[in-house]
């Protein structure tokens, strides 16, 4: 890594940077003629691939396995062309909460905190976006830290409350900046893996009636990896917004009534504050959480009930 030399940062980005520079949306990267050459031919390679399925999937319809793998294809082609665009069109937030995450890593002198990004740095060192989102779970983390040990600044409370609330600030624009880049793929998302749900589950149905022992396995193997994914997206969100409302626990649980009368007046606005946490939204229309999890599993649950009714009469 050329933009650190800290080897939990190394830890925690090389493989993200191995899965990004390729495809032109490594944040670091120099944004010139060259990487936007990668991201076009990527792109260009995606769609081919989109193309050429979509129309062997026309010419010939009467395999249900060959239908099912030229769909989920299909899907992973859009969802990837997908990614790829908003990564390298709506560069900012990314490029701004990399920028933050190696000035944390740089200037984490205590231990706690250096364990607790590294922590969440494992939680999420295989995709970009997950990678990002936990190191930023991992601050607010270390902010919560930093609140709840206030007392013991004596003197200078009134100075590192400040220092404390802008950084407080700062993550929530980080997290906002980071909520633009990837609403408009995660609403792509969640309709997606509600209707491959349906499909999938509906041919698994299929399956059973007609005794195919080979196509069952493998579509049930396929509808784990679409929950899984549904859920990873769904916990992420969950986390993010369980991290950002304690805030006001971490706030309210420190030896407020020992403190300066305006520093305890100040943390009545932090508490509101936290009282409206981060929000992973899809398309800034849906909430991505666990609860958004348990509705699409129940909506897909439902249509299925409603195709098997419709398979057995």
């Amino acid at each position: 890594m050329k933009t650190t030399s800290n080897k939990d940062f190394t830890y925690a980005m090389t493989l993200l940077k191995f899965l990004s520079w390729p495809v032109g949306t490594w944040p670091f990267q120099v944004y010139d003629t060259f990487s936007l050459t990668r991201t076009i031919f990527s792109i260009s390679l995606l769609l081919l691939m989109i193309i050429i399925v979509q129309v062997e999937l026309y010419l010939d319809r009467t395999n249900a396995e060959n239908n099912l793998d030229a769909l989920l294809l299909i899907n992973c082609g859009i969802l990837a062309v997908g990614k790829v665009m908003s990564f390298r069109v709506r560069s900012t937030g990314l490029v701004f909460n990399f920028t933050s995450a190696v000035n944390d890593y740089n200037e984490s002198n205590d231990e706690e905190n250096r364990m607790i990004m590294r922590r969440h740095a494992y939680m999420g060192s295989d995709s970009v976006f997950f990678g990002i989102v936990f190191h930023l779970c991992g601050q607010v983390e270390v902010l919560k830290r930093e609140y709840s040990k206030l007392f013991n600044k004596n003197e200078k409370i009134t100075e590192h409350f400040i220092l404390l609330i802008k950084r407080h600030i700062y993550l929530l624009n980080l997290s906002k900046m980071l909520n633009e880049t990837i609403s408009s793929i995660l609403i792509i998302q969640l309709f997606s893996s509600c209707v491959l749900i349906c499909t999938t589950g509906f041919q698994f149905i299929l399956a059973l009636s007609i005794g195919n022992i080979v196509l069952t396995i493998k579509i049930l193997i396929i509808m784990c990896v679409l929950l899984i994914q549904l859920f990873a997206y769904s916990y992420v969100g969950e986390y993010l917004k369980t991290q950002t409302e304690s805030v006001g626990n971490s706030v309210y649980f420190c030896t407020w009534y020992d403190m300066p009368k305006n520093v305890s007046k100040d943390i009545i606005f932090i508490i509101m504050k936290a009282q409206r946490p981060v929000l992973l939204r899809a398309g800034k229309i849906f909430v991505v959480n666990m609860e958004t999890y348990i509705s699409i599993l129940k909506t897909s649950m439902s249509y299925l009930s409603v195709l098997r009714v419709m398979v057995n009469s």
